[in-house]
């Protein structure tokens, strides 16, 4: 799995205090969910796909 580490590294401290943070291996990146919703994807230095 290859995703950006700074950008996931910034993702964690941020929301530091938030009890329901999980991450998650997903899409081929690192996807962080707040109380089971996706909220950010880290991947390799490129946009996801339009949806």
């Amino acid at each position: 799995m290859a995703y950006d580490r700074d950008l996931a590294a910034r993702v964690r401290d941020a929301p530091a205090s938030e009890p329901d943070l999980d991450e998650r291996a997903m899409f081929g990146g690192l996807a962080f969910l707040l109380a089971g919703n996706m909220a950010v994807v880290a991947r390799a230095r490129e946009l996801p796909p339009k949806g």
